[in-house]
């Protein structure tokens, strides 16, 4: 017991010290999927602990060989290096918090990170209060600006992206994401929300079967969002277009093969219309 007192209150083992001290808030107040999602936070983290582990294991080794000089002296460099690598790395991929909300027993993090090769990544977790129970419900690379939005009516939040105006995830009984096209028509913000139909059954792992795109209405604020009469339904994820066609007092959905050529897909307005296969008008919610 005193020889292990006696290591921690070496000088040379301060750094390791402070690296697991480092280690250790990085994993109880950041959060990270542990459930098997692919987290870059996670992976840096992971990577973080065998670092650790390469300096916890030369400056045992500089604590035995302090009789040794030459030993001591061929560790201590390696100590060095292994400092000077752990420092380094934290100071590149060590996580910030940017955004916290709180609704339903759920805490919501927005945590900026980087992934393997040094890109700025933003990500949006979503954990149980005073637990390691986190998913993550999206992640981007460059985003102009958020917000997180509460709507206590709908008993959803929301990701806001404030630079393009658009919704980027909803998480609720209805969760969505989003295509990130919006326009205002109507005194209401509407987007286009798209769900991926049997993950991998027809092309692969990674593939969908299907895309299905939904026209949601919602209010200015971006809340009281709900899907409205028009869906599409393609084979693959396709560029789409929504624009407000002024002349006719409608909104317009195109899908965009090239720059040359472009399909109408459905309009909106007084008396809602589809034009190609795949498109369909849903009952009128309320």
């Amino acid at each position: 017991m005193k020889k292990i007192v006696g290591f921690f209150k070496w000088p040379l083992s301060y750094p390791l010290t402070i690296m697991c001290s480092v280690s250790i808030y990085w994993v109880l107040f950041y959060p990270m999927d542990f459930d098997g999602s692919y987290d870059d936070n996670l992976n840096a983290f992971q990577l973080e602990l065998w670092l650790l582990a390469l300096l916890c294991f030369f400056t045992i080794l500089l604590w035995f060989s302090r009789s040794k000089w030459v030993f001591f002296i061929l560790a201590f460099i390696f100590y060095l290096i292994a400092i000077g690598v752990n420092v380094l790395y934290t100071i590149m991929y060590y996580p910030s918090i940017g955004l916290t909300a709180e609704f339903k027993g759920f805490k919501y993090y927005e945590v900026l990170t980087a992934d393997v090769d040094f890109h700025g990544l933003v990500l949006f977790y979503k954990c149980k209060k005073w637990s390691f129970d986190c998913q993550i419900l999206y992640g981007d690379y460059s985003l102009t600006g958020t917000t997180i939005i509460i709507d206590e009516q709908q008993n959803e939040v929301s990701w806001f992206e404030t630079g393009f105006q658009r919704l980027l995830i909803t998480d609720g009984e209805n969760f969505r994401g989003y295509t990130g096209l919006s326009a205002q028509f109507q005194e209401y913000e509407y987007q286009i929300s798209d769900r991926c139909n049997k993950l991998g059954d027809k092309y692969g792992t990674y593939s969908c079967e299907s895309y299905t795109y939904t026209l949601y209405q919602c209010n200015l604020e971006y809340k009281a969002c709900k899907p409205i009469r028009m869906q599409y339904t393609a084979d693959f994820d396709v560029y789409l277009d929504l624009i407000v066609n002024e002349e006719t007092d409608q909104l317009e959905l195109y899908k965009n093969y090239d720059e040359e050529y472009e399909a109408l897909i459905f309009t909106y307005g007084e008396h809602p219309r589809c034009y190609v296969e795949g498109c369909e008008i849903l009952e009128e919610t309320k």
